[in-house]
């Protein structure tokens, strides 16, 4: 009687703790070692834009990883085959390929199990971004992102520790044309003027931003600004006065002329009021006045240079 032998396949290492089971020197909760190759980075999970200040940031790594210094761990989950799948730390594993690349003798990359599912992974990739902050555009696609998976701008906002409005600037730079994402991409604008246009020409605003990189350029310029675009911002100190001195300024009207109307849409525009005013309050306005004009005469000389 003949048997027949059949040769048993290799099981696949379905699970992370079956990974554990067969690898006695690594403990669950610990960090531990992976080889570069069995390393995986998903496309489009890692929202840096790529240019000139990410590809120095990433040979630094690099540098770092040729003189043996110590790197922290990369974040990482078990795709349930045979891989690692890179949560946070694409950049430090780009410079470790990049070091290999150069001649380094770098197998292994330190990383550490990361416990969450898509949402979890998102929110930590934006928090831990602090070698490198995320960009306003950077982190609008992760927003963006969110969003699709039905998070709120609150729930957003709360989890950043940041404001909604925060939120919304960086949702409108995820959410514009692309030419417009392309000159962010390629820091012709800066953000602030981005969103300004946005907001008030909206889908024009690639025309209009194209018109203020055509003229900044014939300036001299290579990159607009807000100064450059002629676009005056007041400062912190200036913008709580007009916050405080306008919070008051219904209460103050009520003291001085009793029938002056406290609400806007009960003036009557064809009228002259005489209106007597504290002097405090004629202070405040004028000091306001004046940083205004400051600021305006400050950005009108400099589009005429």
């Amino acid at each position: 009687m003949s048997h027949q032998h059949t040769k048993t396949q290799p099981k696949s290492r379905s699970s992370f703790r079956e990974f554990v089971r067969s690898n006695p020197a690594v403990k669950e909760q610990d960090s531990f070692d992976v080889d570069l190759d069995q390393l995986h980075v998903n496309p489009g999970w890692n929202k840096r834009i790529r240019n000139a200040s990410l590809e120095e940031y990433i040979d630094r790594w690099a540098t770092t990883f040729k003189a043996g210094r110590p790197v922290p761990p990369l974040q990482v989950y078990w795709d349930g085959e045979d891989k690692f799948v890179v949560v946070d730390g694409h950049c430090r594993l780009e410079g470790a390929l990049r070091a290999r690349a150069q001649g380094a003798a770098i197998r292994r990359l330190r990383v550490m199990r990361f416990e969450g599912n898509d949402v979890a992974r998102i929110h930590f990739m934006v928090r831990s971004s602090e070698g490198r902050p995320l960009s306003l555009f950077e982190r609008g696609m992760a927003a963006g992102s969110l969003v699709a998976m039905g998070l709120s701008v609150s729930e957003i906002a709360t989890e950043w520790q940041c404001s909604e409005t925060t939120i919304e600037s960086a949702l409108l730079l995820d959410r514009a044309p692309r030419v417009v994402q392309d000159m962010l991409k390629q820091d012709l604008v800066a953000t602030e003027v981005v969103l300004d246009h946005l907001r008030e020409h909206r889908e024009g605003a690639a025309q209009t931003l194209q018109n203020l990189i055509d003229r900044a350029k014939g300036q001299g310029h290579s990159r607009v600004t807000a100064k450059v675009a002629g676009t005056h911002k007041l400062g912190k100190r200036i913008t709580n006065q007009i916050r405080e001195t306008f919070a008051v300024f219904p209460s103050v009207l009520s003291e001085s002329l009793s029938d002056l109307p406290g609400d806007p849409t009960l003036v009557d525009e064809s009228r002259d009021y005489t209106l007597p005013i504290k002097g405090s309050l004629l202070k405040a306005l004028l000091e306001i006045a004046s940083e205004v004009n400051k600021g305006t005469n400050a950005t009108t000389a400099s589009t005429q240079d």
